[in-house]
C-alpha cells in the first residue's frame, strides 16, 4: 500500500515539475536583476490526471506548495530524491584523525585550513546553518570537526543581486579572522572561492598581495528539477609535492587567470576536475539514492558525493543532510577544510537556475 502511494506521489510530482519546465520556458517574465529571492508561481487551476482523484493541482493551490506537501508525504514513506540508499557493499574507509592548529595563533590556523588535508582518508565535519532572528534571510554558517571542535564560520553578505559569503577563522568575520570569500554569478549556477589577499580593483600599490582562487564550482541550469538530480562539477588547483623539505603548494590562479574562464576554453592544465557521482534510480522506491554509508540520514536535493573525473571509485568528498538545519561534511586530499566549506556552502545557496 505505501509503495502503491510512493509511486503516486512520484508521479504527481513529475508531472508538476515537468508542467512548471514548460511554463517556464513558454510565458513566464525575465527575473529582476535586483531580485534576490524568484518569485512564487501564480495558482492554477485544476488539471487532468492520469488517475481519477488525483488531480495535478488543486483549485487556489501553487506548484511550490503542492510540491512541499508531496515532499512532506515522501518523507513521511523514506522516499525522496537523493536520500541514502543503505547499502552496504561500498567499502567503509577508516576516517582520518584532523589536528587543528594552534587556536591561539589566527595565522597557523588559517594556514592549517587553506593546506590540503594528508592522504591518509576522509575527514569527517559537519556544518550546522543558523537561521534565527536577524540570521533568517542571510544565514550564518559554521564548520566543525566530527568531535565538535570549531573550524570556520561564514556569513552569506546582503545587498545587490550576487551572493557573497565572508569567511573567517572565527565565529565573527574581523580583519583579522578574515580567511576569504566565496562569490557567485547573478542565477547563482557559478561559484568562485577567493583567498584573504586584496583584490584587483582594491589594490593600491604592487606589495599588496593579489587575490588568488582556491577553486569554482558550476551547477547545470536544472529549473524546478526538470532535468533530474543537480549537476555539478568543480575545479580545483593542482596540489604539487615540495621537493626535499616536503609539504604541499598549489598551483596559483589569480583574478586575470580566471580558472572557470580557462576551463571554459577547454584548459585544464594545473587544475583537478570533479564531478559529482550521479545517484542511480531505485525502480523499487521511485526514486533516485546514493550510498553515504550511514553519514547522511535524511533526504534532500543538497545531498551529493564528489569524484575526480574518470576515477568513481575513490570519493573525494560527501556532503547531505542529517537534520534541519545541520549537514555532514566529509573530504580527503587534495582538498583542504576551506575548500570543502566553501563547496559546502554553494550547495546551500539559493539558486535561481536550479530550483
Amino acid at each position: 500500500m505505501e509503495k502503491a502511494k510512493a509511486k503516486d506521489l512520484m508521479r504527481r510530482k513529475q508531472r508538476i515539475q515537468n508542467a512548471s519546465s514548460r511554463q517556464s520556458l513558454t510565458g513566464s517574465a525575465p527575473a529582476s536583476p535586483n531580485a534576490e529571492r524568484p518569485p512564487e508561481p501564480e495558482p492554477e487551476e485544476a488539471s487532468s490526471s492520469s488517475s481519477p482523484g488525483a488531480p495535478l493541482l488543486e483549485k487556489g493551490e501553487s506548484n511550490v506548495s503542492v510540491r512541499s506537501e508531496m515532499d512532506k508525504e515522501l518523507e513521511a514513506l523514506g522516499i525522496l530524491p537523493v536520500c541514502d540508499s543503505g547499502a552496504t557493499g561500498e567499502a567503509v574507509e577508516a576516517p582520518q584523525a584532523f589536528v587543528v592548529a594552534d587556536e591561539s595563533s589566527l595565522e597557523e590556523r588559517r594556514r592549517c585550513y587553506y593546506n590540503p588535508t594528508q592522504d591518509t582518508g576522509l575527514v569527517l565535519c559537519y556544518v550546522k546553518r543558523d537561521r534565527s532572528g536577524m540570521n533568517r534571510l542571510h544565514p550564518r554558517y559554521e564548520m566543525y570537526t566530527k568531535e565538535g571542535v570549531f573550524l570556520m564560520a561564514a556569513k552569506l553578505k546582503g545587498g545587490g543581486s550576487k551572493a557573497m559569503y565572508s569567511i573567517a577563522v572565527d565565529r565573527v568575520v574581523t580583519p583579522e579572522s578574515f580567511l576569504g570569500k566565496l562569490r557567485a554569478n547573478f542565477s547563482g549556477t557559478h561559484f568562485t572561492i577567493f583567498d584573504d589577499g586584496v583584490s584587483a580593483k582594491k589594490r593600491t600599490n604592487t606589495t599588496e598581495r593579489p587575490r588568488r582562487e582556491h577553486g569554482a564550482v558550476l551547477y547545470e541550469t536544472n529549473i524546478m528539477g526538470s532535468k533530474g538530480p543537480r549537476k555539478l562539477q568543480a575545479l580545483l588547483p593542482t596540489v604539487i609535492q615540495r621537493e626535499g623539505s616536503g609539504g604541499y603548494a598549489r598551483a596559483e590562479f589569480s583574478e586575470e587567470e580566471d580558472i572557470i574562464d580557462k576551463f571554459k576554453k577547454g584548459t585544464t592544465n594545473m587544475m583537478v576536475h570533479l564531478k559529482n557521482k550521479p545517484p542511480r534510480f531505485n525502480h523499487q522506491l521511485g526514486a533516485y539514492v546514493l550510498n553515504f554509508n550511514g553519514r547522511v540520514t535524511m533526504a534532500s536535493v543538497k545531498n551529493f558525493q564528489l569524484v575526480e573525473d574518470g576515477k568513481q571509485d575513490k570519493l573525494l568528498l560527501q556532503f547531505g543532510r542529517v537534520g534541519k538545519d545541520q549537514f555532514n561534511l566529509d573530504f580527503r586530499f587534495p582538498l583542504s577544510p576551506y575548500q570543502a566549506f566553501c563547496i559546502a556552502l554553494t550547495a546551500l545557496d539559493h539558486k535561481l537556475a536550479c530550483e
